[in-house]
């Protein structure tokens, strides 16, 4: 995982493609999305994370 960005996932994919690997989305009902922020702020701060991750892959 590309730890540079705070969008590492992002980030990593984007490398691994650049490499000449493909990805296959799957559907699945056994797929854990996660949690949902507890509030508004939770909800804010998360968004924002992703935001500036995505700037952070101008470098790519």
């Amino acid at each position: 995982m590309d730890e540079l960005t705070i969008t590492e996932d992002v980030a990593t994919s984007i490398r691994l493609h650049e490499e000449g690997y493909t990805s296959v989305y799957v559907v699945s009902q056994l797929i854990w999305y996660g949690e949902p922020p507890e509030d508004i702020n939770a909800y804010l701060t998360r968004q924002s994370k992703w935001a500036f991750g995505y700037f952070q892959l101008e470098r790519y």
